[in-house]
């Protein structure tokens, strides 16, 4: 939680122009209640692609041909395939229920056979450690006294052991935020803290659940009943016996002939142990209602993540400093915080392709902060909706485009008429430098992180070295997606004032040296789209147009900053400045020389 808004700004560059998009759209609901059935997995027969509905039943996936066939699987229905041609407009698809029945097993007084079944589906659970790449989709909204505050949707790609996450590395997001008394909420790290909740193991984060503990313990613990499930499913209620703080209570779903885990449904109510923390010291959390459903999916004969849904609820409390002219009492804000969302993981072994650039690890603010090193692809989303935003998110993005900030929401038509007239996105600034003509960079404001985050240490440490006096760094940036069989990419020249350092006075010179370095950069960037425009490149292609520019790009830049010296060669620098000059149209030295001249 963060008590500013975050903001981006966007540099256009040209990538290839995508194909057309065909999407087949409908809503999905019960045969019998005509109830909408959200999070109900959909994909192509073929298994090219994949999607869920959202909490509405509606559902949007792409297809080719309208001779596809879809099919719509819900735990405890009927799966259904359908062609495409034969959807009918604003008709739901209808799904029907499997009959319930309590498994005709022999149950003994201790039911030991069902602390049987969850242990050996433990043991085969942590015997599936294939190593898998995916997909994930992730949405989070947050609200309180039932006004929206935050609204974000992330892309990733999720490295997967088995049935459990162990990683999520950032593609792309998007966030709606409005302020409440005064301060934006914000929650980092939220997709990779529900992912991380394991099956098998308690780290510390969350209360315990049954798949984590060994019979012996589970028998302890742990009240076990055998549930009514649909036929070949073993549906297992649990609740702890005490320490109702720091055990979750709930049900899980297994196939009974291949011991494979369907779902797990785990609630705690005034949870002791959770991964949430305030980022002010002075604040809290408590009151904690924590609710998480876990779905799998079979993938070559083991269950992998389909999605994972979850709620949570806590009580804030905010302690800021004193009101001027009141004697010195603390403002204390206090409020009820409700979040729900899903992280959705798909196309197997399909994953993106994630953007080239390095940033720093275990940032802070998680993906606000990587939001501002990796610009919004409007391309990307156009190609990617992987989950519909339901009526009530439509509607709470108009809100919060009244009260708050649009954050690369920039396709209006998507928002109610109510929004059509507001300014989408207000204009933020990036924690790394993007190359502009207009905007030229300063070493006092682009170094400045370096007394900040994780370069402290790094600054004290090689400050005591008498040479290294300063460093200079920049990347281009390359995002590239792939539609059908063609790749369509983005790319920017960045100022890496991560690893940049300056530590003796500037002067007009040094700052003309650090521009053209960055211009220099630039040209090599453009030297490369003109080499990535030539043809429809294979990705080996790419990859290795992009090395050879990064390594030319470095070698131009070494080889410039050697021979100017920070300007104490005026000769070479006005050579460079020149060549600058002809490829960009700027010159860094314009009026410099005629002051020095009148001095």
């Amino acid at each position: 939680m963060k008590n500013y808004a975050l903001t981006i700004l966007l540099i256009s560059c040209i990538g290839l122009s995508a194909q057309s998009i065909k999407k087949a759209e409908g809503f999905i609901s019960d045969r019998d209640t005509k109830i909408p059935l959200a999070f109900c997995s959909i994909a192509l027969k073929d298994g090219n692609k994949g999607t869920i509905s959202n909490q509405d039943g509606f559902f949007s996936i792409q297809y080719e041909n309208e001779s596809d066939i879809l099919t719509f699987y819900y735990l405890g229905y009927k799966t259904k395939t359908i062609k495409i041609s034969e959807l009918k407009k604003g008709m739901p698809v209808l799904l029907i229920k499997q009959s319930i029945q309590l498994d005709a097993i022999t149950i003994n007084a201790d039911n030991s056979y069902l602390y049987e079944l969850l242990t050996d589906c433990r043991k085969r659970i942590k015997q599936s450690n294939k190593k898998l790449s995916a997909k994930a989709f992730y949405v989070i909204e947050s609200s309180t006294k039932n006004k929206p505050v935050e609204l974000l949707e992330c892309y990733y790609n999720a490295q997967i052991e088995g049935s459990n996450v162990k990683s999520l590395d950032f593609k792309n997001a998007r966030t709606a935020l409005a302020a409440i008394d005064g301060n934006y909420f914000q929650t980092f790290n939220t997709a990779k803290a529900i992912s991380k909740l394991s099956l098998t193991k308690n780290e510390g984060l969350f209360p315990f659940s049954p798949l984590q503990l060994n019979k012996r313990k589970l028998k302890r613990k742990y009240i076990l009943t055998n549930l009514p499930a649909p036929d070949n499913v073993v549906r297992i209620g649990f609740e702890p016996k005490k320490d109702r703080l720091l055990y979750f209570s709930g049900e899980v779903w297994i196939h009974k002939k291949e011991l494979r885990i369907l779902k797990i449904k785990l609630l705690c109510e005034h949870a002791a142990q959770h991964p949430f923390l305030p980022i002010h010291n002075t604040d809290s959390i408590y009151n904690l209602r924590l609710e998480i459903n876990k779905s799998f999916s079979k993938y070559n004969e083991t269950a992998v993540p389909d999605f994972t849904q979850f709620e949570y609820s806590f009580d804030y409390t905010s302690v800021r400093k004193s009101v001027p002219n009141t004697a010195g009492l603390n403002r204390i804000l206090k409020r009820k915080i409700k979040s729900n969302g899903i992280v959705d993981y798909y196309d197997y072994n399909k994953a993106f392709i994630l953007p080239y650039f390095s940033y720093p690890d275990n940032l802070a603010y998680g993906d606000y902060h990587i939001m501002t090193f990796i610009p919004y692809n409007p391309e990307f989303w156009k190609n990617n909706q992987q989950i519909s935003l339901t009526r009530q998110q439509k509607q709470n993005l108009g809100f919060l485009a009244d009260k708050g900030q649009l954050i690369n929401y920039f396709d209006l038509n998507s928002l109610p008429r109510s929004a059509d007239q507001r300014k989408p996105v207000m204009a933020f600034a990036f924690n790394y430098p993007f190359w502009s003509e207009k905007k030229r960079i300063n070493i006092r404001t682009q170094m400045k992180n370096e007394l900040n985050l994780s370069n402290t240490r790094r600054f004290i440490r090689e400050i005591k070295m008498e040479n290294d006096t300063y460093f200079f760094d920049c990347q281009i940036l390359l995002d590239i997606d792939q539609k059908e069989n063609s790749y369509y990419w983005k790319s920017y020249s960045v100022f890496d004032s991560y690893h940049s350092y300056f530590r003796i006075e500037q002067d007009e010179y040094t700052r003309a040296v650090l521009n053209i370095y960055f211009d220099l950069c630039e040209i090599a960037r453009r030297e490369m789209e003109k080499k990535l425009r030539t043809k429809n490149h294979s990705l080996s292609e790419i990859n290795a147009i992009y090395r050879n520019s990064v390594k030319q790009m470095k070698v131009v830049g070494d080889e410039f900053l050697e021979e100017v010296r920070l300007g104490a060669n005026n000769k070479a620098l006005i050579k460079w400045n020149q060549k600058v000059l002809n490829e960009l149209g700027i010159d860094n030295l314009k009026g410099i020389q005629s002051r020095q001249q009148a001095l």
